[in-house]
């Protein structure tokens, strides 16, 4: 159950209602994703009374920027994905980190075919960051008149602690900036949520 959206007196009511339909699909036990502010202790004490409990560990976290985030390190380069070849790159780091390898195939053909028109839309922008030349992170980012959301923050495994992933990160504040929406939000697993403190 995702992000349900309930007012204060209405929380009881929205929580009753969701179970009835997992309930009514055949399913007795759900994973809930509720965003609570951390200072809404009343909240979460009445989550609790509902039987609910935090995942241990978290299974996600969630950052709302709106100042600037550390410039991260000054050795890892991010670009925008701009050519076909930088597009296959980011997917090829993406589809190693998220486990999708037998996929890969079949979207870089995908990419051959179309790349060039996804890469026209400049609301979805991809990233690729660089070591030493050598593309070690892939990024995305979703910019809409509000401000970025961001996605698919990625490191290679070989290449994690050096900084790309905080880079990537400051590299689409900045495009935020310079966009006039100086705002930025993201979703993540648990890995990212260190650096994302």
């Amino acid at each position: 159950m995702q992000r349900p959206r309930f007012d204060a007196a209405g929380l009881e009511a929205t929580v009753s209602h969701a179970r009835g339909l997992i309930s009514a699909r055949g399913r007795h036990e759900a994973t809930w994703e509720i965003l609570v502010p951390v200072h809404c202790a009343s909240t979460l004490e009445r989550l609790h009374r509902l039987g609910m409990h935090p995942a241990t560990p978290p299974s996600a976290c969630v950052m709302v920027l709106s100042s600037a985030p550390p410039a991260g390190n000054q050795q890892v380069v991010v670009t925008a994905v701009d050519t076909v070849e930088e597009f296959k790159a980011h997917v090829s780091i993406t589809h190693e980190v998220f486990g999708a390898l037998d996929r890969l195939p079949g979207e870089l053909a995908r990419i051959d075919a179309d790349g060039a028109r996804k890469l026209a839309d400049r609301r979805f922008v991809r990233y690729v960051a660089r070591i030493d030349g050598e593309p070690v992170g892939a990024a995305t980012a979703t910019f809409t008149a509000a401000g970025v959301m961001l996605h698919s923050g990625s490191t290679l495994p070989r290449y994690r602690g050096r900084g790309a992933y905080a880079a990537m990160v400051a590299h689409r504040w900045q495009e935020a900036v310079a966009r006039g929406t100086p705002q930025l939000v993201t979703r993540a697993g648990p890995m990212s949520q260190g650096i994302l403190e």
